[in-house]
């Protein structure tokens, strides 16, 4: 199976005529391999069961949670390196007073190790045929790709949001605010935890 990617506007380049706009290629996001199906692979491939797998892997989040949180490196050999960045909680001067309280967990960083990008086997690129995404999204594309995916779906989450209009997840959030302010969507869920549905 190839990889799905489609074309995308720089944003730097969002105020140039469209003609000298440039483009980018980048995957088309489809549904992640969650915990389960990856365990399911493991199980295949080795003598572990799938239970033992999946309490490998959950302890596995949080032996790399608690190195995370002492401000440590994790290196894991044949995926790469994970770290912590930072941020100011607001703008910090030399001259600020108790800086070291201005300080929060901005996010995690992942730099994957050259073997593991080397891994990865080359199927080769399919553009993906809904469109070219380097034109925006119209309101009759973003209702006819809402009833198609709510005639088998009963809510929509941000992530399945950012794959079914191919977007980055910064953009599928601000679509999905927008929606709900204009009352096409409802948040059925939490604030922490939104599910979108059909207002």
């Amino acid at each position: 199976m190839s990889i799905l990617f489609d074309w995308y506007e720089n944003v730097n380049d969002a105020r140039k005529p469209e003609a000298e706009r440039r483009l980018h290629p980048r995957p088309v996001l489809e549904m992640p391999m969650e915990t389960t199906e990856i365990a399911r692979h493991i199980e295949q491939a080795s003598s572990m069961s799938r239970g033992d797998i999946a309490g490998v892997l959950s302890e596995l989040s949080r032996v790399v949670a608690d190195a995370l949180g002492m401000g440590r490196r994790v290196h894991i050999e044949g995926l790469g390196y994970f770290r912590l960045t930072l941020e100011s909680t607001e703008p910090v001067y030399p001259s600020t007073p108790q800086k070291s309280h201005k300080v929060r967990l901005k996010a995690i960083r992942f730099r994957p190790e050259k073997a593991l990008l080397q891994s990865i086997p080359s199927y080769g690129f399919s553009q993906m045929k809904r469109g070219n995404h380097a034109r925006r999204l119209d309101d009759a594309d973003i209702d006819r790709l809402l009833g198609e995916y709510f005639a088998t779906h009963p809510v929509l989450t941000r992530a399945r949001a950012q794959s079914l209009f191919g977007l980055t997840k910064s953009t599928a959030q601000r679509l999905l605010r927008r929606l709900t302010d204009e009352g096409r969507l409802r948040n059925a869920g939490t604030r922490q935890m939104p599910m979108y549905v059909l207002a």
